[in-house]
Formats: C-alpha cells, sequence, structure tokens
C-alpha cells in the first residue's frame, strides 16, 4: 500500500492531529488537517457513526471518552477517535492477513498470540 503504518493514513484521511507551532510558541491547538482526502474521511465518519451504534465494543470506547458530556466539541473529539480505532483495526487486519474476528469468537490462546 502507499501507507506503512495506520498513523500516516490517519493523516492523509485527516483523523491525525497536527500541530503547528512558530520557533518555541506553541499558539494553537493540535488539530486534524483540512487539507485532507474529504471522501474517505466522509466514508469513514460515516462508518464509525454505524459502529457506535452496533458495535458494544466501540460503543463503551466512545462513552468513555465523553465522559458524560455532551457538549458537541466532545462529541466530534470522541469519534475521530473511534475513526482512529476503525483504521487501526483495517491495518491489524491487513498485517494479519486474516478476516475479522470479534473477541467473542477467539480462544485466550488465539487473543494472547495476537497480541
Amino acid at each position: 500500500t502507499a501507507f506503512e503504518t495506520a498513523r500516516q493514513y490517519a493523516s492523509y484521511v485527516g483523523v491525525a492531529p497536527h500541530f503547528r507551532t512558530s520557533g518555541t510558541s506553541v499558539r494553537w491547538r493540535p488539530r486534524p488537517s483540512a487539507r485532507c482526502d474529504g471522501q474517505a474521511k466522509a466514508d469513514l465518519s460515516m462508518a464509525a457513526l454505524i459502529t457506535v451504534q452496533y458495535d458494544a465494543e466501540l460503543q463503551s470506547f466512545y462513552n468513555r471518552k465523553l465522559g458524560g458530556k455532551q457538549d458537541s466539541d466532545t462529541k466530534r473529539k470522541a469519534l475521530n477517535a473511534v475513526k482512529f480505532k476503525l483504521i487501526l483495526r483495517m491495518f491489524a487486519i491487513g498485517k494479519q492477513n486474516r478476516k475479522w474476528e470479534t473477541l467473542d469468537s477467539m480462544s485466550n490462546n488465539e487473543i494472547l498470540a495476537i497480541s
């Protein structure tokens, strides 16, 4: 592929935050780049929204990231974290060259072999 790591792909899609600095000053908060593949980011956003509804593991991760807050900024940051988790899953599947399996369907030995 054109990307060796999940973080490179996350940066290309506009999920990874970028720091803007000037010399020794750090005046801006890190935020995802606006110069990204917009269609891929939109597709990933829709996938993240659906995943939060139907995947119990990522739903609990999303709720943990929300931390009880319901403002739009926190929701956007939590959804961005879910997008990055999805990218990590995609690259793990590609790297291991196997189909996606939930942890429930795997034995303890298989889980230990992966980690």
